[in-house]
């Protein structure tokens, strides 16, 4: 802590010396390296980065149900926030796994089902399924579309 205080104190000295300009094309550049699209795409995975874009893609896509990864913590909230679904549908629609566990854990609201297909199950027509792209490779056997959306992936079966 000493020395970054030091150092910090020399700014003002250097900021004189060099011109305020050069100092501030410094922090800049440091930024920049620092906010890097590596760093992005590191971070990409904690803010799902392409969910609500894959999940309006699919809601316009899809005529029938929509399944979503459940190596997403609790998604079920994400779709909630993004599609506005009022309280009294979410009330009404929510099929939760344990009702009286420490956490609830909502496995479907409407045509929307927070888990993926058990092995071997068979998806209607017209179904969608929101998947990481490394379940996208395992799911690569199923006859439809595919669309990337940053971290994640839409399957349209046709």
């Amino acid at each position: 802590i000493y020395y970054t205080a030091r150092g910090l104190a020399v700014l003002p000295k250097w900021s004189k010396a060099l011109g305020g300009g050069a100092l501030a094309v410094g922090l800049v550049l440091c930024c920049r390296g620092y906010f890097s699209p590596a760093y992005q795409a590191q971070l990409g995975q904690a803010f799902f980065y392409g969910y609500e874009d894959c999940l309006k893609a699919a809601e316009a896509a899809a005529t029938g149900d929509i399944y979503v990864t459940d190596s997403i913590e609790q998604p079920y909230i994400s779709y909630l926030f993004w599609d506005k679904v009022p309280p009294k549908t979410y009330r009404e629609q929510a099929v939760k796994e344990d009702a009286y566990s420490a956490f609830e854990k909502v496995v479907q609201i409407g045509r929307y089902h927070f888990t993926l297909p058990k092995d071997g199950t068979q998806l209607a027509p017209g179904s969608a399924l929101i998947v990481t792209p490394d379940e996208a490779q395992a799911l690569a056997g199923q006859n439809g579309t595919r669309q990337d959306f940053g971290n994640y992936v839409l399957l349209l079966t046709l």
